[in-house]
């Protein structure tokens, strides 16, 4: 095999988060992650599966009872933590216990020195059964600007029972939410409305047999944050759909690449590489599809009312040759000029399905002629109620 022309070796140094990163870390390795590179073999780029590390530090984390346990009412408890680093010196730790997590007058506190390995407290649980009680532990500050990392974790006492629970409203605040806002100040849990911001680009890519292929050409972002940027497709459209109630992007996923997606047969290049953009075409990656407007079509009859679609060109849209149907479905999320639209210049639509067409509602962007860039912001407010 003949060696590549360039190689180099590239150097990458990460921060270490002392909540995060301490112990056994996987890293999973992507070059060209977004495939703005051509390359004649695309399937060599990540590593083979994980690769751990073990970072050291001098953390120490409560390992019992465990977080959120429910054990059974006593009078005492001993609860245990471990240093990350079972080698780490000696070291002074500070432990508190409480009943919530504020930890502002703490009812049981100690300081203890320790080799690394496993921290022993014992202690007094004077209060009623079911009960929440809250302890951290850090390593104790050297100086007086020396901030302390603490470590938290809770649990329940209730009669004779063995479990987990989460009781307490302060045990709520490290989940993850959907939909619902955690208010601590208020102890409530809310459904607040955010702002989407959606954000597109599209030009006319020089596909196959040009030159100055421009695979950057084409995206779209939501709040920032590129979601798609290849096209798999060429002369016709790449679709984005976003949910309705959570503004979140459709996608889709296939194992062996180069073939057509299920269920709406849209082309995928690159195997087990999650798409939020379906690409359909007279031509694609996947080959040529002489079906791709009715593929187009029954993916957007597919998408319930209420949610929003983002179209976008992919070079040649060929509008002049649609079905009354395929007219019909965009009009059917606003679009008032698909069906005068020019064959050769550049589109976006972003607008809002219905169930009874609201024509003139999208938002459309065309170019003046075959070389425009074009752009498009628009936005989305998710629905979930107050």
């Amino acid at each position: 095999m003949i060696a590549p022309l360039n190689a180099d070796t590239l150097t990458f140094y990460f921060y270490k988060d002392v909540n995060k990163h301490i112990g056994v870390n996987y890293f999973n390795v992507f070059v060209d992650y977004l495939n703005t590179t051509d390359e004649i073999w695309e399937n060599n780029n990540k590593t083979n599966g994980d690769v751990s590390l073990f970072i050291p530090g001098g953390d120490i984390v409560p390992v019992y009872p465990a977080k959120y346990a429910i054990i059974p009412l006593s009078n005492q408890i001993t609860l245990k933590a471990s240093t990350v680093d079972p080698f780490a010196t000696n070291a002074t730790y500070r432990i508190q216990l409480d009943t919530n997590d504020v930890f502002s007058a703490p009812f049981s506190y100690t300081v203890i020195n320790s080799i690394g390995g496993v921290i022993e407290w014992t202690v007094n649980l004077p209060f009623q059964d079911s009960t929440v009680y809250f302890w951290r532990i850090s390593k104790d500050s050297l100086t007086t600007i020396d901030k302390f990392n603490w470590r938290e974790s809770s649990f329940q006492t209730i009669g004779t029972k063995a479990g987990w629970s989460q009781a307490h409203f302060h045990q709520f605040k490290n989940d993850f939410y959907q939909f619902v806002k955690y208010i601590k100040p208020q102890r409530k849990f809310d459904f607040v409305n955010d702002n989407i911001d959606v954000k597109c680009r599209t030009e006319y890519g020089y596909g196959f047999g040009y030159t100055g292929h421009n695979l950057l050409g084409q995206r779209y972002d939501v709040n920032g944050n590129l979601k798609s940027n290849w096209r798999f497709a060429f002369n016709g459209w790449s679709i984005a759909i976003f949910d309705s109630i959570s503004g979140k992007p459709w996608s889709s996923i296939t194992s062996t690449g180069y073939t057509f997606a299920t269920p709406y047969s849209n082309c995928v290049a690159f195997p087990n590489d999650e798409n939020f953009a379906f690409a359909f075409g007279e031509t694609s990656y996947c080959g040529s599809d002489s079906l791709w407007q009715n593929k187009l079509l029954n993916l957007l009859n597919a998408v319930p009312a209420n949610n929003y679609i983002l179209a976008y060109t992919q070079d040649y849209c060929k509008a002049s040759t649609y079905s009354n149907a395929l007219y019909n479905a965009f009009e059917q999320f606003g679009s008032a000029n698909i069906r005068t639209h020019n064959d050769s210049l550049p589109m976006i639509i972003f607008g809002k399905k219905r169930t009874t067409p609201l024509i003139g509602s999208a938002q459309e962007v065309s170019g003046i002629d075959k070389l425009s860039t074009i752009f498009l912001t628009d936005s989305i407010i998710t629905k979930w109620n107050k």
